[in-house]
């Protein structure tokens, strides 16, 4: 999926939310203009962007993917460890020289090299080679204490598992990359949605240079990021669900500012001085929350999403992990 935009994504929801509030402003001169915009039409715009942004980030997207990938490789390592110990074994079983290099060769023993070198088709084959060519020859790895009897199982419960992982890890690293190309498209979708507000806004405000000015990307970018005071807004919602909390109180009491969430649990704390403060997070029935030394930007508002839980969850939560 190839992105569109040349902004950073924090860059995007920014300038388009801000958008949103100058077209809000000036909604009378654009709906004459085109009837299609609304007061629906920017808040499903808004909407649209808080989806976008709610979509996990790189760094999420791929933990999941970067665990499975440690166990994949650690679990290679045990295959190869074993497999060196199965060589042993037909060092034993059998000394002849060119049988042992005919044997040794049955059991896998030209994948090694791009095994180890974590190609995993090779991994599969080796696999492939190396649990039947026990199976077929116990009687011989066993004979005179050789091989353990529990061997083959242990090899065996290695092929499971890594098959395993594997398919999951594969499945995890495909998802990344459709959640990778959903994100994009959302966001060229708020990219493109946004740039016609902005070019229909120059043919509406034509003749007022000043109010086309500020539909400008140019003019939106000085706005976010250096002309407009600092602050922070975001959401509050419940955690483990999707409801959003209203009047749920939000201050910095170093500077005796303070903010309720809306009915979306959504709230905005502007203008703030750039710098470090402590804020609270409190409603009746909550657990309140305290977030220190949380740094306020130059220039920037600051998102914040925070999940609450209740008294009863955290009580609930003690009482389990006494029991």
């Amino acid at each position: 999926m190839k992105q569109n935009y040349n902004i950073s994504q924090s860059d995007l929801y920014l300038i388009f939310d801000y958008v949103c509030d100058l077209s809000e402003a000036n909604l009378a001169n654009l709906t004459a203009y085109k009837s299609k915009y609304t007061v629906d039409f920017f808040k499903t715009f808004r909407a649209d962007i808080s989806a976008a942004s709610d979509m996990p980030d790189s760094i999420a997207r791929y933990a999941p993917v970067k665990v499975e990938r440690l166990e994949v490789v650690a679990l290679k390592e045990d295959i190869i460890y074993y497999f060196q110990m199965l060589k042993g074994y037909i060092n034993d079983a059998y000394p002849d020289a060119e049988i042992n290099k005919i044997m040794v060769s049955a059991a896998g023993q030209q994948y090694v090299a791009k095994a180890k070198a974590a190609n995993w088709a090779a991994v599969k084959s080796l696999l492939s080679a190396a649990v039947p060519f026990i199976q077929a020859h116990l009687a011989e790895l066993k004979a005179n204490n050789n091989m353990p009897a529990d061997f083959l199982t242990r090899f065996a419960k290695l092929k499971t598992d890594f098959e395993a992982i594997y398919k999951s890890w594969n499945n995890k690293d495909a998802d990344s990359s459709d959640l990778t190309g959903d994100k994009i498209s959302s966001n060229n979708a708020i990219f493109e949605k946004g740039t016609a507000v902005l070019a229909d806004a120059q043919i509406v405000f034509k003749r007022d240079a000043l109010t086309a000015k500020k539909f400008t990307m140019s003019s939106i970018m000085g706005q976010i990021r250096g002309t407009r005071a600092a602050g922070l807004s975001g959401k509050v919602g419940l955690m483990g669900t999707k409801t959003m909390l209203e009047n749920v109180k939000i201050s910095i009491n170093l500077l005796n500012k303070s903010v309720v969430t809306d009915k979306d649990g959504r709230f905005d704390l502007s203008p703030i001085a750039a710098g470090f403060y402590t804020i609270e997070i409190e409603a009746e029935g909550y657990e309140t929350i305290v977030l220190e030394n949380y740094e306020i930007k130059t220039g920037m508002i600051g998102r914040l999403k925070v999940e609450m839980q209740t008294v009863e969850q955290k009580a609930m939560k003690h009482v389990a992990m006494a029991a």
